[in-house]
């Protein structure tokens, strides 16, 4: 529901005319993500991986379109909070398969049961006449980091399956 609320308000706000979003048919899941995935799993199980580091490079190699990104250069945001203040749930989404967005119908979502099949306006917004500041932005969420008795836990648990020589940068990280 909160995607289909993030591409109104995306539209709403002027970042895009017009949005599709096309789901997969039920027990038709393959996607090239799913390949990706697969080529890393395979990988990793292949290489010993103790840091970040490590793990980052064994998903570089693993595939030509496999690149790793770490959490700290993504900024997470609160959009279920903001979104649920303005949208109403979508009763019986998952009987349909095609999404589409349009600037011209705000808060209007347009879908379809099937391809080909009949479209139909369903409306979102709980207050019809409401509408997104242009720079609408939900607030980045603060990571809240491990208490100090799960540090102490993962490093007496994991840190024996760390080979000697990276013990000591290992459990440097989980210094209080």
């Amino acid at each position: 529901m909160h995607v289909i609320g993030y591409f109104l308000c995306r539209v709403m706000t002027g970042q895009q005319t017009g949005i599709e979003l096309l789901m997969q048919i039920p027990g038709h899941a393959r996607c090239h993500v799913d390949s990706g995935f697969a080529t890393l799993k395979k990988a990793y199980r292949r290489h010993d991986t103790e840091t970040l580091d490590e793990l980052a490079g064994v998903v570089d190699r693993s595939s030509v379109t496999n690149v790793s990104v770490r959490y700290p250069q993504w900024i997470w945001r609160d959009w279920k909070s903001v979104l649920s203040r303005h949208f109403k749930s979508f009763v019986g989404i998952r009987k349909y398969q095609h999404f589409r967005f349009t600037a011209s119908l705000p808060g209007i979502v347009i879908v379809k049961e099937k391809r080909g099949g009949e479209e139909t306006h369903v409306n979102l917004l709980k207050d019809r006449s409401f509408r997104f500041l242009v720079d609408t932005r939900a607030e980045p969420v603060q990571a809240a980091g491990l208490s100090l008795n799960r540090k102490e836990y993962l490093r007496r648990s994991v840190s024996k399956h760390v080979s000697e020589e990276k013990r000591e940068q290992f459990c440097a990280g989980f210094a209080s």
